[in-house]
């Protein structure tokens, strides 16, 4: 954890050291919410919209489905999900779990305010 800590120290925190820092590296484009090609090799893949965002269903391939979980990628609502949260997701596949991701507004764009349909 101390080398956790300190890598993050001299990575994320110069962007986020002041509120207008942080402001400008959430107004930055986000990277590609796409799962990488390798994970459609080895897993069923389907997306869907709901309320207007995607949300993929990660299946195993050829692997009977056991148990099912929702996956909230981390990202403190501010960035995309990166291949290592797809490559947790596979892992969880691999094991025979229907794995639902749903790729959620990020801010600045979205706000707690905006009320979803369902």
């Amino acid at each position: 954890m101390h080398a956790v800590a300190l890598y993050l120290r001299v990575t994320a925190k110069p962007g986020s050291s002041t509120a207008a820092r942080a402001q400008d590296r959430m107004r930055k484009p986000k990277g590609s919410a796409q799962p990488p090609a390798a994970l459609g090799r080895r897993h069923e893949l389907s997306v869907r919209q709901v309320a207007g965002f995607a949300c993929w269903t990660v299946l195993p391939r050829g692997k009977a489905v056991t148990r099912g979980a929702v996956y909230l990628h981390g990202g403190a609502y501010t960035s995309e999900i990166t291949t290592q949260h797809w490559a947790f997701v596979g892992a969880l596949a691999d094991e025979g779990v229907q794995v639902e991701v749903p790729l959620y507004g990020l801010a600045p764009q979205h706000t707690s305010a905006r009320r979803i349909r369902w």
